[in-house]
């Protein structure tokens, strides 16, 4: 229905605008490390920071500059 909709223009806007703050530089992200979530139900945010995984390949190495 149309709340569906809206909910979906939402995500839309708060994921194109994460996007052009990184592209950009102008303004830096606050998620760095962190994930976003939004329940579209309560309209409820909340951030979790994430746990790097020793044994994972892609986050619990350092990674050579």
């Amino acid at each position: 229905g149309p709340l569906a909709a809206a909910r979906g223009q939402l995500l839309g806007h708060m994921v194109a605008m994460e996007a052009l703050r990184v592209l950009s530089g102008y303004m830096p992200s606050e998620l760095g490390g962190r994930l976003l979530v939004e329940d579209f139900t309560t309209l409820e945010t909340s951030i979790h920071t994430l746990v790097r995984l020793l044994r994972c390949r892609v986050c619990g190495e350092e990674q050579a500059a």
